[in-house]
């Protein structure tokens, strides 16, 4: 298995609590080939939001945050090497956006 693979799917067991409180769906693509340009993603669905890792087998990726009503980006990263961290303020900010709008919407 890529490193990068295993590190995304160990990533996602230690914050599948957080994952989970916000309702949302995740799909993960499931295998790489064996060129460095292969790539892998993670989709996280939420109805106001969508998130997609996108990473590749040298170790690049994009992280973004799309608004579902807007269709306007939300968050954009670039990593050249992803890591935990980066995963982390991309699904930290994802989970505030959420949050955030879920409170906006219960005000009303």
């Amino acid at each position: 298995m890529n490193k990068y693979y295993q590190l995304v799917s160990d990533w996602l067991a230690s914050n599948r609590t957080k994952i989970d409180d916000l309702c949302i769906e995740i799909a993960v693509s499931d295998s790489f080939k064996a060129d460095m340009q292969s790539s892998a993603w993670v989709d996280l669905d939420h109805p106001m939001f969508m998130g997609r890792v996108s990473f590749w087998n040298n170790g690049k990726a994009d992280l973004e945050i799309i608004n579902v009503e807007t269709e306007e980006n939300a968050y954009w990263a670039h990593c050249e090497e992803l890591s935990f961290s980066a995963a982390d303020e991309w699904l930290n900010r994802f989970y505030q956006l959420v949050r955030s709008q879920d409170k906006s919407n219960a005000s009303r």
